[in-house]
């Protein structure tokens, strides 16, 4: 009786090893990888997000295991890939000396040097979504999640609204900040001097993911439906100039000193571009 009851016991054991060896073998790890929000770095590299989610497929199905965030330079071809030290996207000043990040409402300012937090501060109760530099790394504008637009010291001093129902923002060169509005069903451009002065609204003209130019302070470089141009904002009406047409991307940055257009696809890839339309490659 009792070997008809081990014999019983084993066999269970034997099927049961066999079930999770045939679960074990069929399990399957493997990655996602996508890049995202490409820009430049004020050396000339391109820098984005890339985001890697981890699965493990089953027989009964593919269950998540989890996502990390890294964020990535390369060169122009989309070569040399290097991680970055920072734990969320950076926004580089334009002269290299910082890197500002944004966690929900706070601003950490790093100095790129050794890679030093130097400022720390929370000007909003509500979540920021995006900033950018002045041109003397001094001072930073910043878009809030409900829209407005302020500008602020770098050690998180001054703080000064510039406008409201903001959905993208440039600066770095000038005296000029672009930002895009919502207005109706519409995003217009509008340009505005950084102590809130001398507003400019260009309603017929919006130009998608604006990008004030190193090299022509007065002209802002963006998408515009389906073409890419600018425009210079010193004309009156400002005018939108077509550079080329047949443009398909999203999240366009422009780069005049290597004449290229860095930008997302809507598949998750990274894309470059001679600033002439010339010359499309697919770097990630």
């Amino acid at each position: 009786m009792m070997k008809g009851k081990t014999g019983l016991a084993l066999l269970g054991l034997i099927i049961l090893l066999g079930v999770l060896g045939l679960v074990g073998g069929c399990s399957t790890l493997y990655d996602e990888v996508s890049y995202q929000a490409p820009n430049w770095t004020p050396e000339g590299l391109i820098y984005c997000a890339k985001i890697v989610t981890q699965y493990r497929k089953e027989p009964m199905g593919t269950i998540t295991l989890g996502t990390n965030y890294y964020y990535v330079t390369m060169d122009t071809d989309g070569n040399n890939e290097t991680t970055l030290p920072y734990n969320s996207y950076p926004y580089y000043s334009p002269k290299g000396t910082y890197a500002a990040l944004i966690n929900g409402n706070k601003i950490s300012i790093i100095r790129r040097s050794d890679n030093q937090e130097i400022y720390n501060f929370s000007p909003t109760i509500k979540t920021i979504n995006e900033l950018d530099w002045g041109p003397e790394e001094n001072k930073l504008v910043y878009l809030k999640s409900n829209g407005d637009i302020n500008i602020i010291d770098i050690n998180g001093n001054n703080d000064l609204n510039l406008a409201s129902s903001g959905e993208t923002v440039s600066w770095k060169y000038g005296d000029n900040i672009a930002f895009q509005y919502l207005d109706g069903l519409y995003t217009p451009l509008a340009i505005i001097r950084y102590d809130g002065s001398n507003r400019i609204n260009i309603w017929s003209e919006g130009v998608s993911s604006p990008c004030i130019s190193n090299l022509a302070t007065n002209e802002v470089y963006g998408s515009h439906a389906t073409e890419y141009g600018y425009t210079d904002v010193n004309v009156n009406p400002p005018k939108y100039n077509q550079i080329f047409a047949d443009f398909s991307g999203s999240s366009p940055k422009a780069n005049l000193n290597k004449r290229k257009i860095v930008y997302s696809n809507y598949g998750g890839g990274i894309w470059a571009i001679d600033i002439d339309g010339t010359n499309i490659k697919q770097l990630k």
